[in-house]
């Protein structure tokens, strides 16, 4: 059931939540393509990204920001854009809005 209180039975438009199954894919693409390429997984992210950067903060001024820390959750980013994101029908943030 999609909803057990409803009694809402799942169909083929029924909306699911990818949830943590996701981290798991990423982290293994991640570490894939860091192996093929051979950057290591505390190399700082921004020697390797193009058309947008983290950009430079107090604590990134430290300590840069890795794909070690990406992928461990120690990087300091958010999955939740401060209004609630991201329902069915609103539109994603973009990477500078987030």
């Amino acid at each position: 059931m999609a909803d057990l209180v409803a009694g809402r039975p799942f169909i083929t438009s029924t909306l699911f939540l990818a949830q943590s199954i996701t981290k798991t894919m990423t982290a293994l693409a991640t570490l894939k393509l860091l192996a093929r390429e051979g950057i290591a997984l505390d190399e700082p992210v921004n020697r390797y990204l193009k058309e947008w950067t983290i950009p430079d903060n107090k604590f990134t001024e430290i300590v840069p920001v890795t794909f070690r820390m990406l992928l461990n959750h120690t990087a300091g980013f958010s999955n939740t854009y401060p209004d609630g994101c991201c329902g069915p029908k609103e539109p994603l943030p973009t990477l500078l809005q987030e």
